[in-house]
């Protein structure tokens, strides 16, 4: 856009035409600048997006801009009319206005030169917001802004309404902001609420309108009959999900339909992918077929919509296969290719997108400019991570749904697969960016869902029916249905209406399908009573092959083949749709089956391991297949006879897998030919003559080393096998990873084993506290080296933590009665137990066990800190109420009684100050009292069952229905509802709070939930436990112990391998003695840790968010800080004290520090508030030996701004790699990646060399300087001569843009972050590579020790790494693990830990 002149259109229009203009484009390009800026920041740039579409930029003095100004209102002190001359003048000393100025730059010029008058505190400035005040409300500025906000981008909304509030706040002028704020936000509302009816009764036309969409037919043969008397259309599809055919009887989710419809039509301008999530059986995947679908063919979105093109699938083993060939069906013109050359093109875009996934959405494009742009519908997306056994498959898949553009793409995945889906980057982004939650319907939804499907099928329901279903289903009641019980309610519905009475769904017909908890199971148990004997095996078999078991145990169901299927024995089970077939496919129709039929869930029980084999052959068989069938890959030994006596074929086992068991089999009898061949060889030449002797012996010799050949290579395969498979199992199986990986090493010192041994280290996981079943109450001794676990036989029994093994005979209260309370005294002299019997308090010496003292107290109990004084109930009742006792471990006496609750206390903790003391008790609540005369708080509601007080001396809790909230105390104010941000409900269980902050509670799928009190982030401990009994931690935090009844008690290592923060690290630093690693995260903290003991040492708040974090000279921590208009370098010192602050010109893109330490470089760059003409970077110098500055090296001439910086080996020459502009093209501007270097006595420019067209992240040099490496945005490496004026070697492109890189002390690795949290470490010799893996996210900081023996990662899954990369260090670590697990199996214990 040229320089702006007067048009027709009134002032006041144009003004908020340029407001809205303003608000697209921070949407679109600077959202993330906008979310740091401060108020007066927001309000320049409002300013200037309302005044530079009235008065342009060529208009020159004040008075033309006043004059202009008075069109909106703007009379007064004329100071904004100086400020845009200034602008204005400033903008033509820039350069020639030949082809004048665009909007943007008029724009940001007069927001530069407001934003410090604005933020002046002087009488100009207050006359300066008066004159903006009279302009902004003049043309309604702040309501245009909200208006466009609110159809751009949501968070954008919420931004400017929070600034706009703080600007009414605080400044006296601007008082009117308040009011506008809240009437737009009011209007918006009500806008919205419109938009709601309007496209309810565009749904409304959706029930009216049956949508023409033939499901996928059974096969001849396989029909089964619809057996309707009268032709009557069943009003309900029972297990399986409703169809778009379905639409008319879909009921109650109109409003999620809407919501969706709104959704779609913001990705369809720019917005992000839509994801829905909600637990199984909560109805998605009929909310997209029978809603969404079906509401955009009516039009509801407009006729353009209602053309575009529905692509429904499911990921399945090969994820992109299908979504790629049908794509590029529809990218394919009418009269198109031939089905033969078309099927080849097909499988040329397959390599080219999995190749580069991103390139999806260019056949997406296509798909559209041929007239059909896709829906694209990605339903049960779990199977991403259930049936797609290759991590690299998932990412390509998920980065080619989130490049799909312009495809719109909506995706349904499972909730308790939602920490998986932010595992993978590209759809961590879109989750990020919001998701829809699917909860349950209320009552009246479900009446409706009941009741007009039946009315639409011509059928009428008995009154009493519709309520004897909800209260069944628990709708009726104060907290609503199970999520995942409509499936239940489905079959129920249909089960009934096969039992009809002519036209009426009777009350009688319900209950004979056995109610909605029973019909599932009666059906299913009818079919398989009804079958010969012969048949129920056969059925057996045949739902087991449709069934897969997780590596955490959960049974889910899997879709199989057809033919390996009995279709016959599925007949009935088809016909009661609990199973459905497709052309080549048959499925379980849901996984209530598998949860609601007690025969299958008993058969699954029996054959888990078998389940688990068979999962693992398969993955092995496709590895195999994917790889060209290499016979590196094929099983061998024990593990080839159990897969062939196990997995056999058929049974819907895959093709391929009976192909690789057959080549396997082979391999081994070729080996063993082989090998009877050379010993028969051998034997020849050993009888051979005397005189051929010598001849004899070297012929041996040769055999020999043949041999031993022939076997080293057999063993390197072995190794790489067992390797693979240590990988694959340590995201499901710890313990397997564990024992794989040291078989691996034993084998061969591979790559890939050390691969494998280097990330099987960092598991959490320590090991199992004998082969029997826990406890229902844990304790862990403060300093970790003992652990006591109580049952429910009223036994206690001391473990030993470092040898995991059993500390004398069990402990034993008289009756046996449950063991309600464990703990460890502070000084860990003594343990205390309670039990549930009148003198059930004990107290035992913690090192052997001996009894000390039989006490009157009993259940929960808990110390006072720093105290030998145990507390527990007393017996006694005082004043209708119970009491609470206080006696001394040393002595047995009783020191005094606190007044307690008036019903019996369950539950009992005491706050870090021994201050307050929180009780719960058996009516559910829980009270808060002071401990030093008793007196009541607070009293919290809520169900609670279970108390523990935090570090912080906040209070948790967690309720009989699952909930974990975070209390304040004293005042009992609720602060966090845990589970509720987590999205997750587990269920009751006991709780507590580590050192760290991190809540360890009851979790899904037989694992502990952990949720972070100190910031947002949550995860889970893998336990193997169904039954969850309690856990505990040692008081600094390093061991956690979850025991249960149903499996042995674990215990896991916190705070050894993995470090926590609270938010994402964006780097890391050793001291130059490797005593501390420090990491600088995203939430503006900064942690340090001793590196011998893994113990936090400090942990500090920058003045903004830490860029770069490196370690000085003398031990000063230097941190680079933004908040977005003010930046600075931050010394602290050990004790993390900030020492000083260095002010920087501009944001910090790196930093770096000269191998002595002695010299600081940070490279700037633009940021939001920066002027229009300070575009380009500089490097500020530092001197910390001096504590001065060493000058800047500025950029702008060169018009760089530098995104890395290294010194050389020896600190005389500074590296920098950036972007620069204008460099003499001959096409005109154009950015081109630039290396250049300058000579430190001086600040000399030596040397500068082009790169290519991308933008450099990283530059690492060569501890002996002969060779440095630069990365970037073009995913390779470049390895460059010392003085970076020629390129070496480049690597193959990787899978995603490369963050960092580092060199070794020795310079013999370099690391470097991969895609998908891994960290490859280089080998510069050969450049081989070694993948490192257990971050769950991407990973930014990188840092070696001094000594090279430890390196440590640090991501965006708030986890710091610390890797040591010894084998021999792995291997010790690894067989603390292994070897007592194996000797508790009475396995063999591997060689390397004999």
């Amino acid at each position: 856009m040229t320089e702006l002149e007067p048009t027709g259109e009134p002032a006041a229009e144009r003004a908020r035409a340029g407001v809205r203009a303003w608000v697209r484009d921070a949407g679109r390009r600077t959202r993330a600048r906008l979310r740091a800026a401060s108020p007066y920041a927001i309000l320049a740039f409002l300013t200037a997006s309302t005044v530079a579409p009235v008065a342009g930029a060529h208009l020159g003095a004040t008075g033309a801009y006043a004059a202009a100004l008075d069109q909106i209102g703007g009379l007064g002190s004329n100071f904004l009319a100086e400020a845009m001359a200034g602008a204005a003048k400033r903008l033509r000393d820039t350069g020639p206005d030949a082809g004048g100025w665009s909007q943007e730059q008029w724009r940001d010029a007069i927001a530069a030169d407001l934003l410090p008058l604005l933020a002046a505190a002087d009488e100009r400035g207050t006359a300066l917001h008066e004159e903006i005040s009279r302009v902004l409300r003049e043309v309604d500025a702040v309501g245009a802004a909200m208006a466009e906000a609110a159809v751009t981008d949501d968070e954008l909304r919420h931004l400017l309404e929070a600034a706009f509030r703080e600007l009414g706040l605080g400044v006296g002028e601007l008082g009117w902001m308040i009011a506008e704020v809240r009437q737009s936000v009011d209007g918006l509302r009500q806008e919205f609420a419109n938009q709601t009816v309007v496209l309810t009764r565009q749904l409304d036309e959706v029930r009216r309108r049956l949508i023409t969409v033939t499901r996928e037919q059974l096969p001849d043969g396989d029909e089964v009959p619809a057996d309707v008397p009268g032709g009557a259309v069943p009003p309900y599809p029972g297990l399986v999900s409703f169809q778009p055919e379905d639409a008319p009887r879909f009921r109650g989710r109109e409003t999620t339909v809407a919501q969706l419809l709104s959704r779609l039509a913001e990705q369809a301008v720019g917005g992000p992918p839509l994801v829905v999530t909600g637990v199984s059986g909560v109805g998605k995947s009929s909310l997209l077929r029978a809603g969404l679908l079906p509401a955009l063919g009516v039009g509801a979105l407009g006729a353009e919509a209602a053309a575009w093109r529905w692509v429904l699938t499911n990921p399945g083993v090969r994820p992109l296969d299908d979504l790629v060939a049908r794509l590029h069906g529809l990218a394919v013109p009418d009269g198109g290719p031939e089905p033969e050359a078309a099927s080849d093109v097909a499988g040329e875009l397959l390599r080219q997108v999995r190749a580069e996934p991103a390139r999806l959405g260019e056949l997406a494009a296509k798909a559209a400019a041929a007239g059909h742009r896709p829906v694209i519908v990605v339903d049960q997306f779990e199977e991403l991570f259930t049936q797609c056994p290759d991590p690299a498959a998932r990412l390509a898949y998920v980065t080619a749904l989130t490049s799909a553009a312009p495809a719109l793409v909506v995706i349904a995945v499972r909730s308790d697969f939602y920490p998986a889906c932010v595992a993978l980057p590209p759809l961590a982004k879109v989750l990020g960016a919001g998701h829809l939650v699917l909860g349950p319907l209320d009552s009246d939804a479900v009446r409706r869902a009941v009741v007009e499907p039946a009315e639409h099928a011509g059928l009428t329901v008995e009154p009493g029916l519709p309520d004897l279903l909800l209260h069944d289903l628990g709708a009726d009641g104060r907290d609503g249905y199970e999520p995942g019980a409509l499936p239940l309610l489905a079959h129920a519905l249909r089960a009934t209406w096969d039992r009809r009475e002519g036209i009426r769904l009777t009350v009688a017909a319900y209950r004979a399908t056995g109610g909605i908890r029973h019909a599932i199971a009666e059906t299913a148990e009818r079919i398989y009573l009804d079958l010969p004997p012969d048949d129920r095996d056969r059925l057996r078999d045949a739902l087991l092959a449709l069934v897969t078991v997780t590596g955490d145990g959960t049974a889910v169901r899997r879709r199989g083949e057809r033919a390996a299927s009995d279709s016959r024995v599925l007949r009935r089970l088809v016909k009661a749709r609990l199973v459905t077939v497709g052309a080549d496919t048959v499925e379980i129709s849901h996984e209530a089956l598998l949860t609601s039929w007690p025969r299958l869930a008993g058969w699954v029980g029996e054959a888990r391991e078998d389940l688990l084999l068979r999962r693992s052959v398969t993955e092995a068989a496709r590895d195999w297949d994917r790889s060209g069938r290499d016979p590196d890959l094929l099983p061998r030994g024990s593990r080839l006879l159990a897969a062939r006596e196990r997995v056999p074929a058929g049974d819907g086992v895959p093709p391929v897998v009976g192909e690789f068991l057959a080549a396997g089999g082979a391999a081994a009898d070729r080996e063993q030919a082989e090998q009877r061949k050379a010993t028969r060889r051998l034997r020849r030449l050993a009888a051979g003559l005397a005189a051929a002797l010598l001849l004899a012996v070297g012929g041996g010799l040769v055999v020999l080393d043949q041999a031993r050949d022939a076997e080293a290579r057999s063993r390197e395969s072995r190794s790489r096998q067992y390797a693979s498979e240590a990988l694959r199992a340590l995201e499901q199986d710890e313990t397997q990873a564990v024992g794989k990986a040291l078989d691996a090493w034993h084998e061969a010192p591979t790559t890939e084993a050390r691969s494998a041994l280097l990330s099987t280290q960092m598991v959490r996981f320590r090991g199992r506290l004998g082969s029997e079943p826990g406890g229902s109450v844990v304790a862990v001794g403060p300093d970790g080296s003992r652990i006591a676990v109580g049952d429910t036989t009223g036994a206690v029994r001391l473990w030993d933590t470092a040898t995991l093994s059993p500390v004398g005979e069990p402990l034993r209260f008289p009756k046996a009665d449950a063991v309600a309370g464990l703990a460890f005294s502070p000084d860990g002299r003594f343990l205390a137990g309670g039990s549930y019997q009148w003198d059930g308090l004990r107290i035992w010496e913690a090192a052997t066990g001996r009894l000390v003292h039989a006490l009157d107290g009993w259940g929960a109990v808990a110390w006072l800190p720093g105290t030998g004084t145990v507390l527990a109930s007393r017996r006694e009742i005082v004043d209708g109420r119970f009491s609470l006792g206080r006696w001394d471990a040393e002595t047995g006496t009783a020191t005094g009684t606190l007044p307690a609750g008036d019903v019996t206390v369950f539950d009992l903790s005491v706050s870090p100050d021994g201050r307050y003391v929180a009780e719960s008790d058996t009516d559910r609540k829980a009270e808060i009292r002071r401990l030093s005369d008793g007196k009541l708080m607070a009293t919290l509601t809520g169900g609670i069952a279970y108390v523990a007080f935090a570090p912080d001396g906040t209070l948790v809790t967690t309720s009989e229905q699952g909930d974990v909230i975070q209390w304040a105390v004293p005042s009992g104010k609720r602060l966090r509802d845990l589970t509720a941000e987590a999205g997750t409900t587990p269920g009751p269980g006991r709780v507590t709070v580590a050192p760290d902050g991190t809540v360890i509670s009851t979790g899904l799928r037989r694992t502990a939930s952990l949720y972070s009190l100190t910031g947002d982030g949550t995860g889970e401990l893998d336990t193997g436990i169904g039954s969850f009994g309690g856990a505990a931690t040692s008081a600094n935090g390093q061991i956690a112990v979850v025991t249960g009844r149903d499996a042995p008690t674990v215990v896991f290592r916190r705070q050894s391998s993995w470090l926590n923060t609270d938010g994402g690290v964006l780097d890391l630093a050793f001291s130059p003695d490797g005593a501390r690693l420090a990491a600088g995260s995203d939430n503006g903290e900064v942690r340090v840790w001793d590196t011998a003991t893994r113990e936090l040492i400090t942990e500090f708040r920058t003045a903004g968010e830490p860029r770069g974090v490196v370690y000085g000279a003398g031990g000063v921590l230097a941190v680079a800080t933004t908040t977005g208009t003010s930046w600075g370098l931050e010394l602290w010192d050990g004790t993390g004290k900030r020492e000083r602050t260095v002010p920087l010109s501009r944001e910090p893109k790196d930093l770096a520090a000269t191998a002595d330490g002695n010299l600081l470089a940070v490279a700037v760059g633009a940021a939001l508030a920066d002027p229009v003409d300070s575009q380009y970077g500089a490097v500020h110098l530092y001197d910390l030996g001096q504590r001065r500055d060493r000058g800047v090296v500025d950029l702008s001439k060169q018009k760089q701004t530098a995104y890395a910086v290294a010194f050389s080996a020896d600190g005389t020459v500074l590296h920098t790699a950036g972007v620069a502009s204008d460099i003499g093209m001959a096409t005109g501007q154009r950015l081109w990646s630039v290396l250049r270097s300058w000579r430190m006595d001086g600040l000399r420019e030596i040397g500068g060399q082009l790169l290519g067209d991308y933008q450099p992240l990283d530059l690492a040099v060569a501890p002996d300087g002969t060779s440095m490496v630069v990365t970037g945005t073009n995913r390779v490496l470049d390895v460059r001569s010392g003085d970076g004026s020629r390129s070496l070697w480049t690597s193959k492109p990787q899978l995603d843009q490369i963050d960092r890189i580092l060199f070794a002390p020795d310079g013999r690795t370099l690391a470097v972050n991969g895609a998908n949290g891994d960290v490859q470490l280089w080998d510069t010799r050969d450049w081989s590579v070694l993948r490192l893996q257990g971050h769950g996210a991407g990973v930014v900081g990188l840092a070696y020790t001094p000594d090279g023996r430890v390196l440590a990662s640090g991501g965006a899954d708030s986890l710091v790494g610390v890797w040591s990369l010894e084998p021999a260090v792995a291997v010790r670590n690894l067989c603390m693990i292994d070897g007592p697990l194996r000797r508790a199996e009475g396995a063999e214990v591997s060689p390397l830990c004999a």
